[in-house]
């Protein structure tokens, strides 16, 4: 009966699991869902969604929390006057410059998060390396800057909860 008890009691005692991952697509084509609109509403084209200019951002209507995280994408640039676009998690805003993505075509990014390490990579080639945020990221996105960017698709897979 005691080794029950003290059973039951170290169970209580340790922290709960988790949550496991899970993969949000958030752009598949010209459809988006869990996606909310800064400023103008990003229209739709055959087979993605395009916004442009400074102020149209969008961002998930979810938080991604801290651990390891992928958010893929494939976009097309099609044109800057100004800022670049930038890959917005939390706070911080991963600007998406001509020396790292190629313009006039499309290309797959991948951001990832794994081991304390923050990498983009482009077309498969790894374009940046940084420490990751060791905090939840909070709220993330595209914002265009002065580009039209399409946007083919866009996912995540991470620890999210609802905004």
């Amino acid at each position: 009966m005691l080794g029950w008890l003290v059973s039951l009691a170290l169970a209580a005692s340790v922290a709960p699991a988790q949550e496991p991952p899970q993969e949000r697509v958030l752009v598949a084509g010209a459809r988006y869902q869990n996606v909310v609109f800064q400023g103008a509403p990003w229209q739709p084209g055959r087979s993605w969604i395009e916004g442009r200019g400074k102020g149209n951002a969008f961002h998930a209507d979810l938080a991604l929390l801290a651990g390891d995280f992928e958010v893929r994408a494939r976009l097309l640039i099609e044109e800057v006057d100004g800022a670049s676009p930038a890959i917005v998690l939390g706070g911080r805003a991963i600007e998406l410059d001509p020396q790292r993505v190629p313009r006039k075509r499309p290309v797959d990014l991948v951001l990832a998060s794994h081991g304390g390490r923050l990498t983009l990579r482009v077309d498969g080639q790894l374009v940046s390396d940084e420490e990751a945020p060791p905090a939840d990221v909070g709220r993330f996105g595209l914002a265009p800057g002065q580009a039209l960017v399409q946007v083919h698709q866009l996912s995540v897979v991470g620890r999210l909860e609802p905004l």
